[in-house]
């Protein structure tokens, strides 16, 4: 997921986020990897947008190929798409109703 990081600021946003994660990449001996963020859209049933996947195929050039995992929460429900940035081919993975979601009444 996505943090805040204090990069250099000629660099966008987005690509300053990915320098900070191939940093921590190669100094964590590649333990640690971007797999993948998580945002939210005001609409029942969400859908990845032009800019969501614009994003995704510019993070998929920075980061050399692989794999990302994006979720998006609806208001009815969560949608999670994985992008091969091989292939370049995006597909949703998995949905989730927020009605089929229990909620553990113990815990509130």
């Amino acid at each position: 997921m996505l943090l805040r990081s204090s990069m250099p600021p000629a660099l966008p946003k987005d690509e300053k986020h990915l320098l900070f994660y191939q940093e921590l990449y190669e100094k964590s001996n590649k333990i640690y990897a971007y797999i993948g963020e998580w945002h939210t859209h005001p609409e029942n049933i969400p859908n990845y947008s032009y800019i969501d996947e614009n994003n995704w195929k510019k993070i998929g050039r920075i980061m050399n190929g692989g794999n990302q995992y994006h979720i998006i929460v609806g208001i009815m429900e969560i949608g999670i798409w994985l992008y091969n940035a091989d292939l370049k081919i995006i597909r949703k993975v998995s949905s989730i109703e927020w009605k089929r979601i229990e909620q553990d009444e113990t815990f509130y």
